[in-house]
Protein backbone atom coordinates (compact mmCIF):
# COMPACT_ATOMS: atom_id res chain seq x y z
CA UNK A 1 0.00 0.00 0.00
CA UNK A 2 1.12 3.77 -0.78
CA UNK A 3 2.49 5.30 2.69
CA UNK A 4 0.42 8.38 2.58
CA UNK A 5 3.11 10.30 4.74
CA UNK A 6 5.46 10.72 1.64
CA UNK A 7 1.67 12.84 0.48
CA UNK A 8 0.97 16.17 1.57
CA UNK A 9 -2.93 16.55 2.00
CA UNK A 10 -3.03 19.25 -1.01
CA UNK A 11 -1.16 17.06 -3.09
CA UNK A 12 -3.94 13.78 -2.02
CA UNK A 13 -6.89 16.46 -2.33
CA UNK A 14 -5.09 16.76 -6.19
CA UNK A 15 -4.96 13.59 -6.98
CA UNK A 16 -8.77 13.36 -5.69
CA UNK A 17 -9.33 16.15 -8.77
CA UNK A 18 -7.49 14.65 -11.10
CA UNK A 19 -9.83 11.70 -10.94
CA UNK A 20 -12.56 13.63 -10.99
CA UNK A 21 -11.55 15.48 -14.34
CA UNK A 22 -10.66 12.49 -15.94
CA UNK A 23 -13.93 10.83 -15.00
CA UNK A 24 -16.01 13.78 -16.49
CA UNK A 25 -13.44 14.05 -19.48
CA UNK A 26 -13.36 10.09 -20.55
CA UNK A 27 -17.10 10.29 -19.89
CA UNK A 28 -17.85 13.52 -21.98
CA UNK A 29 -14.88 12.22 -24.86
CA UNK A 30 -17.05 8.78 -25.56
CA UNK A 31 -20.34 10.29 -25.77
CA UNK A 32 -19.52 11.44 -29.73
CA UNK A 33 -18.11 8.28 -30.87
CA UNK A 34 -20.95 6.32 -28.91
CA UNK A 35 -23.42 8.47 -30.58
CA UNK A 36 -21.67 7.17 -34.53
CA UNK A 37 -22.11 3.86 -33.38
CA UNK A 38 -25.29 3.72 -32.49
CA UNK A 39 -26.26 5.30 -35.82
CA UNK A 40 -24.33 2.83 -37.77
CA UNK A 41 -27.16 0.45 -36.46
CA UNK A 42 -30.05 2.30 -36.38
CA UNK A 43 -30.31 5.87 -37.93
CA UNK A 44 -33.36 6.69 -36.43
CA UNK A 45 -32.15 5.76 -33.25
CA UNK A 46 -31.18 9.54 -32.07
CA UNK A 47 -35.60 9.73 -31.68
CA UNK A 48 -36.46 6.91 -29.64
CA UNK A 49 -36.97 8.20 -25.90
CA UNK A 50 -34.45 6.18 -24.12
CA UNK A 51 -31.45 7.41 -26.71
CA UNK A 52 -30.33 10.37 -24.72
CA UNK A 53 -30.78 8.69 -21.36
CA UNK A 54 -28.88 5.64 -22.60
CA UNK A 55 -25.99 7.25 -23.97
CA UNK A 56 -25.34 9.36 -20.76
CA UNK A 57 -25.78 5.97 -18.44
CA UNK A 58 -23.03 4.15 -21.01
CA UNK A 59 -20.49 7.21 -20.52
CA UNK A 60 -20.89 7.93 -17.40
CA UNK A 61 -22.14 4.86 -15.45
CA UNK A 62 -20.91 1.97 -17.69
CA UNK A 63 -17.19 3.24 -19.01
CA UNK A 64 -16.39 6.61 -16.55
CA UNK A 65 -17.39 4.98 -13.64
CA UNK A 66 -15.15 2.11 -13.59
CA UNK A 67 -12.04 4.21 -14.44
CA UNK A 68 -13.02 6.95 -11.58
CA UNK A 69 -13.53 3.38 -9.25
CA UNK A 70 -9.83 2.51 -10.37
CA UNK A 71 -8.15 5.90 -9.77
CA UNK A 72 -9.65 6.26 -6.18
CA UNK A 73 -9.32 3.25 -4.71
CA UNK A 74 -4.73 4.02 -5.37
CA UNK A 75 -5.88 6.47 -2.33
CA UNK A 76 -6.34 4.73 1.10
CA UNK A 77 -9.91 4.72 3.00
CA UNK A 78 -9.74 6.47 6.68
CA UNK A 79 -12.75 7.96 8.06
CA UNK A 80 -12.46 9.53 10.92
CA UNK A 81 -13.63 8.14 13.90
CA UNK A 82 -16.50 9.97 15.31
CA UNK A 83 -17.09 10.87 19.33
CA UNK A 84 -20.79 10.17 19.13
CA UNK A 85 -22.21 7.09 17.75
CA UNK A 86 -23.43 7.10 13.84
CA UNK A 87 -26.99 9.04 13.78
CA UNK A 88 -29.66 7.16 12.87
CA UNK A 89 -32.59 8.51 11.09
CA UNK A 90 -36.28 8.22 11.92
CA UNK A 91 -39.05 8.17 8.97
CA UNK A 92 -39.64 11.39 10.36
CA UNK A 93 -36.47 13.08 9.97
CA UNK A 94 -35.82 11.75 6.67
CA UNK A 95 -39.40 13.47 5.70
CA UNK A 96 -38.58 16.81 7.15
CA UNK A 97 -34.57 16.43 5.32
CA UNK A 98 -36.68 16.01 1.80
CA UNK A 99 -38.96 19.28 2.42
CA UNK A 100 -36.39 21.21 3.25
CA UNK A 101 -34.15 19.44 0.31
CA UNK A 102 -36.95 19.87 -2.47
CA UNK A 103 -37.83 23.34 -1.41
CA UNK A 104 -33.97 24.69 -1.65
CA UNK A 105 -34.00 23.04 -4.82
CA UNK A 106 -37.43 25.24 -6.13
CA UNK A 107 -36.30 28.66 -4.87
CA UNK A 108 -32.79 28.01 -6.10
CA UNK A 109 -34.25 26.51 -9.25
CA UNK A 110 -36.07 29.91 -9.53
CA UNK A 111 -32.78 32.01 -9.09
CA UNK A 112 -31.29 29.52 -11.85
CA UNK A 113 -33.84 30.02 -14.21
CA UNK A 114 -33.29 34.24 -13.78
CA UNK A 115 -29.91 33.58 -14.84
CA UNK A 116 -30.08 32.08 -17.80
CA UNK A 117 -33.15 34.42 -18.90
CA UNK A 118 -30.37 37.36 -18.70
CA UNK A 119 -27.90 35.17 -20.10
CA UNK A 120 -30.17 34.43 -23.03
CA UNK A 121 -31.39 38.19 -23.70
CA UNK A 122 -28.02 38.74 -23.41
CA UNK A 123 -27.09 35.99 -26.32
CA UNK A 124 -30.02 36.37 -27.99
CA UNK A 125 -31.21 32.86 -28.04
CA UNK A 126 -33.01 30.51 -25.34
CA UNK A 127 -30.50 28.92 -22.92
CA UNK A 128 -31.84 25.87 -22.74
CA UNK A 129 -32.08 23.13 -19.40
CA UNK A 130 -30.50 19.91 -20.65
CA UNK A 131 -32.41 18.32 -18.02
CA UNK A 132 -35.67 19.37 -19.28
CA UNK A 133 -34.87 18.81 -23.05
CA UNK A 134 -33.73 15.12 -21.83
CA UNK A 135 -36.97 14.39 -19.98
CA UNK A 136 -39.42 15.75 -22.77
CA UNK A 137 -37.83 13.98 -25.26
CA UNK A 138 -38.27 10.73 -22.91
CA UNK A 139 -41.42 8.77 -21.64
CA UNK A 140 -42.02 8.40 -18.02
CA UNK A 141 -40.74 4.79 -17.42
CA UNK A 142 -37.63 5.85 -19.17
CA UNK A 143 -37.01 9.20 -16.88
CA UNK A 144 -38.59 6.61 -13.38
CA UNK A 145 -35.31 4.03 -14.34
CA UNK A 146 -32.67 6.11 -15.02
CA UNK A 147 -33.48 9.86 -13.55
CA UNK A 148 -35.17 8.96 -10.58
CA UNK A 149 -33.12 5.39 -9.68
CA UNK A 150 -30.20 4.80 -10.95
CA UNK A 151 -28.88 8.30 -11.26
CA UNK A 152 -29.43 8.94 -7.79
CA UNK A 153 -27.83 5.73 -6.49
CA UNK A 154 -24.59 5.77 -8.55
CA UNK A 155 -24.30 9.53 -7.89
CA UNK A 156 -24.37 8.83 -4.02
CA UNK A 157 -22.22 6.29 -4.67
CA UNK A 158 -19.54 8.44 -6.51
CA UNK A 159 -19.76 11.62 -4.68
CA UNK A 160 -21.56 10.15 -1.12
CA UNK A 161 -19.56 7.18 -0.54
CA UNK A 162 -16.97 7.33 -2.59
CA UNK A 163 -15.68 10.65 -2.39
CA UNK A 164 -16.39 11.13 1.22
CA UNK A 165 -14.35 8.08 2.47
CA UNK A 166 -11.53 9.77 0.66
CA UNK A 167 -12.31 13.09 2.04
CA UNK A 168 -13.21 12.14 5.35
CA UNK A 169 -9.52 12.03 6.78
CA UNK A 170 -8.73 15.83 6.27
CA UNK A 171 -11.66 16.71 8.25
CA UNK A 172 -15.66 16.87 8.19
CA UNK A 173 -15.93 20.00 7.01
CA UNK A 174 -13.78 19.75 3.81
CA UNK A 175 -15.61 16.20 3.16
CA UNK A 176 -18.85 17.76 3.08
CA UNK A 177 -17.93 21.18 1.35
CA UNK A 178 -15.58 19.54 -1.83
CA UNK A 179 -18.21 16.60 -1.88
CA UNK A 180 -20.93 19.28 -2.53
CA UNK A 181 -18.64 21.40 -4.76
CA UNK A 182 -17.62 18.23 -7.11
CA UNK A 183 -21.79 17.02 -7.50
CA UNK A 184 -22.41 20.60 -8.56
CA UNK A 185 -19.72 20.46 -10.81
CA UNK A 186 -20.18 17.54 -12.10
CA UNK A 187 -24.01 18.33 -13.71
CA UNK A 188 -21.76 20.70 -16.12
CA UNK A 189 -24.76 23.24 -16.50
CA UNK A 190 -26.24 26.56 -14.85
CA UNK A 191 -29.45 25.24 -14.49
CA UNK A 192 -28.59 22.74 -11.99
CA UNK A 193 -25.55 23.98 -10.60
CA UNK A 194 -26.85 25.93 -7.27
CA UNK A 195 -29.49 23.38 -6.13
CA UNK A 196 -27.11 21.05 -6.65
CA UNK A 197 -24.37 22.70 -4.36
CA UNK A 198 -27.13 23.22 -1.75
CA UNK A 199 -28.65 19.38 -1.81
CA UNK A 200 -25.20 17.76 -2.25
CA UNK A 201 -24.13 19.89 1.23
CA UNK A 202 -27.48 18.40 2.31
CA UNK A 203 -26.73 14.98 1.34
CA UNK A 204 -23.30 14.79 2.71
CA UNK A 205 -23.77 16.27 5.91
CA UNK A 206 -26.48 13.19 6.31
CA UNK A 207 -23.67 10.90 5.14
CA UNK A 208 -21.07 12.11 7.16
CA UNK A 209 -22.74 12.31 10.30
CA UNK A 210 -24.85 8.84 10.02
CA UNK A 211 -21.69 6.85 8.15
CA UNK A 212 -24.20 5.40 5.56
CA UNK A 213 -24.93 6.43 2.41
CA UNK A 214 -28.15 4.91 2.25
CA UNK A 215 -30.07 7.96 3.82
CA UNK A 216 -28.76 10.43 1.01
CA UNK A 217 -29.77 7.74 -1.32
CA UNK A 218 -33.50 8.04 -0.09
CA UNK A 219 -33.33 11.60 -0.13
CA UNK A 220 -32.01 11.45 -3.58
CA UNK A 221 -34.47 9.23 -4.93
CA UNK A 222 -37.70 11.29 -3.59
CA UNK A 223 -36.11 14.77 -4.98
CA UNK A 224 -35.80 13.77 -8.41
CA UNK A 225 -38.73 11.78 -8.08
CA UNK A 226 -40.47 14.59 -6.99
CA UNK A 227 -39.29 17.09 -9.60
CA UNK A 228 -39.06 14.99 -12.52
CA UNK A 229 -41.75 12.19 -12.81
CA UNK A 230 -44.45 14.02 -10.75
CA UNK A 231 -44.56 16.88 -12.93
CA UNK A 232 -44.35 14.57 -15.79
CA UNK A 233 -47.49 12.48 -14.62
CA UNK A 234 -49.24 15.84 -14.02
CA UNK A 235 -48.99 17.35 -17.21
CA UNK A 236 -50.68 13.91 -18.88
CA UNK A 237 -53.65 15.12 -16.22
CA UNK A 238 -55.03 18.24 -17.53
CA UNK A 239 -54.85 21.83 -16.07
CA UNK A 240 -56.56 21.31 -13.15
CA UNK A 241 -54.10 18.87 -11.90
CA UNK A 242 -51.69 21.17 -12.83
CA UNK A 243 -53.05 23.45 -11.27
CA UNK A 244 -53.71 21.33 -8.31
CA UNK A 245 -49.55 20.55 -8.31
CA UNK A 246 -48.67 24.10 -8.17
CA UNK A 247 -50.47 24.56 -4.73
CA UNK A 248 -49.41 21.67 -3.49
CA UNK A 249 -45.58 22.62 -4.42
CA UNK A 250 -45.99 25.56 -2.52
CA UNK A 251 -47.31 24.43 0.77
CA UNK A 252 -44.29 22.01 -0.06
CA UNK A 253 -42.05 25.40 -0.25
CA UNK A 254 -43.47 26.88 2.51
CA UNK A 255 -43.58 24.17 4.99
CA UNK A 256 -39.72 23.59 3.92
CA UNK A 257 -38.95 26.92 5.21
CA UNK A 258 -40.59 26.97 8.41
CA UNK A 259 -39.09 23.71 9.09
CA UNK A 260 -35.44 24.95 8.28
CA UNK A 261 -35.76 27.55 10.70
CA UNK A 262 -37.31 25.82 13.26
CA UNK A 263 -35.18 22.73 13.24
CA UNK A 264 -31.93 23.71 11.04
CA UNK A 265 -30.24 23.70 15.05
CA UNK A 266 -31.07 19.87 15.61
CA UNK A 267 -31.31 19.06 12.21
CA UNK A 268 -28.07 20.15 11.13
CA UNK A 269 -25.95 19.93 14.76
CA UNK A 270 -22.04 20.79 14.12
CA UNK A 271 -20.02 17.64 13.28
CA UNK A 272 -16.64 17.54 15.51
CA UNK A 273 -13.27 16.43 13.97
CA UNK A 274 -11.26 14.45 16.08
CA UNK A 275 -8.51 14.15 14.78
CA UNK A 276 -5.53 16.80 16.23
CA UNK A 277 -3.03 17.81 14.10
CA UNK A 278 0.03 15.65 15.14
CA UNK A 279 -2.44 12.65 15.03
CA UNK A 280 -0.91 9.13 12.99
CA UNK A 281 -3.21 6.78 11.65
CA UNK A 282 -1.95 3.35 11.08
CA UNK A 283 -3.38 0.93 8.09
CA UNK A 284 -2.99 -2.45 7.98
CA UNK A 285 0.36 -1.60 10.53
CA UNK A 286 1.61 0.83 8.39
CA UNK A 287 1.86 4.04 8.62
CA UNK A 288 -1.20 6.36 5.60
CA UNK A 289 -1.25 9.59 7.47
CA UNK A 290 0.07 12.77 9.60
CA UNK A 291 -0.93 15.51 10.71
CA UNK A 292 -3.72 15.52 7.80
CA UNK A 293 -6.32 17.63 9.23
CA UNK A 294 -6.83 20.47 6.28
CA UNK A 295 -8.38 23.97 5.77
CA UNK A 296 -11.04 24.28 3.45
CA UNK A 297 -9.46 27.59 1.75
CA UNK A 298 -6.80 24.94 1.07
CA UNK A 299 -8.59 22.13 -0.26
CA UNK A 300 -9.88 23.95 -3.66
CA UNK A 301 -6.60 25.98 -5.13
CA UNK A 302 -4.34 22.13 -6.08
CA UNK A 303 -3.92 21.22 -9.86
CA UNK A 304 -6.52 18.55 -9.73
CA UNK A 305 -8.82 20.61 -8.16
CA UNK A 306 -8.06 23.57 -10.82
CA UNK A 307 -8.15 20.78 -13.66
CA UNK A 308 -11.77 19.63 -12.11
CA UNK A 309 -12.79 23.14 -12.78
CA UNK A 310 -11.54 23.79 -15.94
CA UNK A 311 -13.25 20.95 -17.36
CA UNK A 312 -17.03 21.55 -15.25
CA UNK A 313 -16.36 25.70 -16.83
CA UNK A 314 -16.12 24.31 -20.04
CA UNK A 315 -19.20 22.05 -20.04
CA UNK A 316 -21.02 25.06 -18.57
CA UNK A 317 -20.15 27.71 -21.08
CA UNK A 318 -21.00 24.38 -24.10
CA UNK A 319 -24.62 23.73 -22.56
CA UNK A 320 -24.97 27.98 -22.37
CA UNK A 321 -24.10 28.00 -25.99
CA UNK A 322 -26.33 25.23 -27.34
Amino acid sequence: MENLSKKSPKQTISQIGVALFIFVLIAQAIQFPLVKIMLLFDENVSSQPWFLFVVSAISLYLIGFPIYLILMKKIPTKKLVKPEEDKKYSIKEIITFFLISYTAAILLNLVSTAVNLLISMMKGSEVINPLEKVISGSSIWYVLIFACILAPIMEEIIFRKILIDKLSRFGSTVAIVISAYAFALFHGNLSQLLYAFVLGLIFAYITVKSGTVKYSIILHVLVNFTGSCVPFIVMNLGENAIVVLGIIMWIVVISGIVLFFKKRKVLFAKIGDNVSENEEVYMNGELIYENDKLPLSKAFFNVGMLMFLAISIVMIIFAIMQ
